[in-house]
């Protein structure tokens, strides 16, 4: 989750350490969940442990909200719960994104591939039994073409779903 990330100047001084192997192997899985890198998922944990410390002690946190230029309060600031939440569902919004990409991908290679057997199956099955049953060529070629047609408008039907559907997702941010 980030704080505010956005607003707040880095340090110009980098930190450098070697963390805890359980912590290690926790940290790469939420990096992997959000698709963030380390250093910035660290960032944000660091930043929400000393919040933390800072609540527990009953300290506030200093830190100038963007939006109305008043500290942020830490504990249940409805301000601080909301942008949390909307930190959430844009991680898990951007996730899914990239999911629906990835299968709108997948379903491109295997509707080529169908293409592809499809042609087969008319050139070593379907042409060689109707010239055995007697066609012409020139109706095996009506034959075809009314086929491919029918082919065709099938998968311009479903690419224009496809990309319909890829439209209307969110960008990633």
């Amino acid at each position: 989750m980030k704080n505010n990330s956005y607003y707040r100047p880095l340090s110009s001084q980098a930190s450098s350490f070697r963390m805890f192997e359980d912590n290690y192997d926790e940290v790469m899985k939420l990096c992997q969940a959000s698709g963030r890198k380390p250093a910035e998922e660290l960032r944000d944990l660091i930043d929400e442990a000393l919040r933390a410390r800072r609540a527990a002690n009953g300290e506030q946190s200093g830190i100038q909200s963007p939006e109305n230029g008043t500290p942020a309060e830490n504990g249940g600031d409805l301000h601080q719960t909301l942008q949390q939440s909307l930190e959430q569902y844009r991680a898990q919004s951007l996730h899914l994104t990239r999911e629906l990409r990835e299968y709108y991908g997948l379903l491109l290679e295997v509707l080529a591939g169908s293409y592809g057997a499809r042609r087969l199956i008319w050139n070593y099955i379907a042409e060689p039994r109707l010239r055995q049953a007697g066609h012409t060529p020139e109706q095996i070629k009506a034959q075809f073409e009314a086929e491919a047609k029918g082919w065709n408008a099938e998968r311009d039907k479903t690419a224009d779903m496809l990309e319909q559907a890829i439209r209307n997702l969110p960008l990633p941010k």
